[in-house]
């Protein structure tokens, strides 16, 4: 019996140690943003999201509490302050991080340019994910502080 659960163990180790196939239409995005986690992990957590779509309507207003987090798949968009354009955000940036990490109001707009695709991962799945594998979304806050910092220094 010994013997049997101790096969079993390394049968579970050595499975979730295989390097998993990130598929080609998201390989970009993995290395450009996620790179810090390993295969598995951003698998897991895309798998998580879903894809979702909007056509030139607002996706974001100013003094919107925004709970959930959004990544630009296909297509752009403009925040918009005060009139004003204040920045464009294409593929592979994330939408109103600032206020989903915050948990303040959105300070802007978000205006798509015409037929935006994105990722979204819902507040309820972050939560549970930041409870059952803290570690993975300590990567995912040092992300989404480097895609702020990168927002900045523009």
């Amino acid at each position: 019996m010994f013997i049997m659960v101790n096969m079993i163990q390394i049968i579970i180790l050595y499975r979730e140690r295989q390097e998993l196939e990130i598929p080609d239409e998201i390989q970009d995005l993995y290395v450009s943003i996620f790179h810090t986690k390993s295969h598995r992990e951003f698998l897991n957590f895309w798998d998580q999201g879903k894809i979702c779509q909007v056509d030139k309507e607002s996706l974001i207003s100013s003094g919107d509490t925004q709970t959930d987090l959004m990544l630009i798949l296909n297509g752009k968009a403009d925040v918009v302050r005060n009139g004003e354009t204040i920045a464009a955000l294409e593929r592979g940036q994330f939408i109103a991080e600032i206020s989903y990490i915050t948990g303040k109001p959105a300070s802007a707009d978000v205006v798509p340019q015409g037929r935006l695709t994105y990722y979204v991962w819902d507040h309820i799945t972050l939560d549970k994910l930041r409870k059952s594998k803290p570690a993975t979304m300590g990567k995912l806050d040092s992300i989404l502080s480097l895609d702020m910092a990168g927002k900045l220094t523009r």
